[in-house]
C-alpha cells in the first residue's frame, strides 16, 4: 500500500456570519492506494488560530468530483463514496484554547467488497465559538467547517484511462511568452493526476515546459496550463503535449502548430534597409567616383 499527501483543496464552509470564526489543519488532503480488507490509519492536526477558546467536532462526508477538479459533499451514499470506512477515535468534542492544536487519528476500514476503483470522502472539522455567560452556560457563536480531501484507489480491476481532448494555442504571435493550455479526460474509473511535459520544436530547437498536476476525476476533463517564456520565436512551432499518469502510462500525444516572428523589430528593419537603398541610390545618381593617379607615377611618366 502506498502513501502520498498532496495538497489539492481545503474546504471552508461559513455558518453563521456574528463574527470571524477560522480552523486550520493540515495535511489538507490524503492520497492512497489500498486492498479491499485494508485498514490505513491517519491523522489531522487541527489548530486554533482564533484569540478565544473553540469547540471543535469531527465529521465526515463523501462527495462528488467534478469537471475542473470542483467538489461537492453530499451526505448521501454513493457508490464511489469512503465516509462510511472512516472511523474516528473515541471523540466527539475537543476543546482548543487559542493557539491550541490537537492531533486527531482516524482509520478508515475498507471492505472486503469494495468495488475497485476511485472513492472519495473527507474528514471535517466544525468549530464553534464558545461564548461563556453569567450562567456560566456554553453559547454558540459563529460555526465554521473545514476539512482534508480523501482520495482513495481501491485496488482490482481498475480502468485508469485518459486522453489529451483539447489544445488551446494562438495560431500567430509576434512575440514571447507562448501561453497554451490543454484538456485532459478522465475516460477510466478512477482519478489520476497526469504529469509530464510540452515539447516545443522551432526548427529542430527543442524546448520543454512542464504544469503543476492537478486530480481528474472519472468522466470529467480538466484544464492545465503552461508557458514558453522565449520573447523571440520565429517561424513555425510545433508544440507538443506529452502526458502520462503517475504509474507510468502514456496518454495519446497531441500536438499543433504556432506560427511566429516579430512583425515590429521586422518593420524597423525594412523601414532601416529601405533608407539605406534610396541613400545608396542618390549618392550613385549625384555624385560620380573618380579615380585619382597618384601624384609620384605622374611625375614618373613625365
Amino acid at each position: 500500500m502506498t502513501f502520498l499527501v498532496i495538497g489539492i483543496c481545503a474546504l471552508f464552509k461559513i455558518e453563521a456570519a456574528s463574527a470571524q470564526l477560522s480552523i486550520s489543519i493540515y495535511p489538507l488532503s490524503f492520497t492512497a492506494n489500498v486492498n479491499p480488507g485494508d485498514t490505513w490509519r491517519g491523522s489531522v492536526t487541527v489548530i486554533n488560530p482564533n484569540d478565544y477558546a473553540i469547540a471543535v467536532s469531527p465529521e465526515k462526508e463523501n462527495f462528488v468530483g467534478g469537471a475542473e477538479g470542483d467538489i461537492l459533499l453530499t451526505e448521501h451514499d454513493q457508490e464511489f463514496g469512503l465516509s462510511s470506512w472512516i472511523k474516528y477515535e473515541s471523540i466527539k468534542e475537543l476543546i482548543l484554547a487559542p493557539g491550541e492544536r490537537r492531533k486527531v487519528n482516524f482509520e478508515v476500514i475498507v471492505p472486503q467488497n469494495a468495488q475497485p476503483g476511485g472513492h472519495y470522502g473527507a474528514v471535517l472539522f466544525r468549530g464553534k465559538e464558545i461564548e461563556k455567560k453569567a450562567t456560566q452556560e456554553s453559547g454558540l457563536g459563529i460555526s465554521g467547517r473545514v476539512g482534508s480531501v480523501m482520495l482513495f484507489e481501491v485496488s482490482g480491476d481498475v480502468q485508469k484511462t485518459g486522453l489529451i481532448s483539447q489544445i488551446n494555442a494562438p495560431k500567430f504571435i509576434t512575440h514571447g511568452p507562448l501561453n497554451i493550455d490543454f484538456k485532459v479526460k478522465n475516460t477510466g474509473n478512477t482519478f489520476f493526476l497526469p504529469e509530464g511535459k510540452v515539447q516545443f520544436n522551432n526548427f529542430g530547437i527543442k524546448m520543454d515546459t512542464t504544469w503543476e498536476p492537478r486530480v481528474v476525476f472519472p468522466g470529467f476533463d480538466r484544464t492545465f496550463k503552461t508557458t514558453l517564456n522565449k520573447k523571440y520565436l520565429f517561424g513555425p512551432i510545433k508544440t507538443t503535449v506529452l502526458a502520462k499518469m503517475s504509474d507510468g502510462t502514456e496518454l495519446a500525444p497531441m500536438s499543433v502548430i504556432v506560427w511566429a516572428w516579430p512583425l515590429k523589430e521586422t518593420g524597423i528593419f525594412l523601414v532601416i534597409f529601405g533608407i539605406l537603398w534610396l541613400l545608396k541610390i542618390w549618392l550613385l545618381k549625384n555624385f560620380k567616383i573618380v579615380k585619382i593617379e597618384k601624384e609620384e607615377n605622374k611625375k614618373g611618366d613625365e
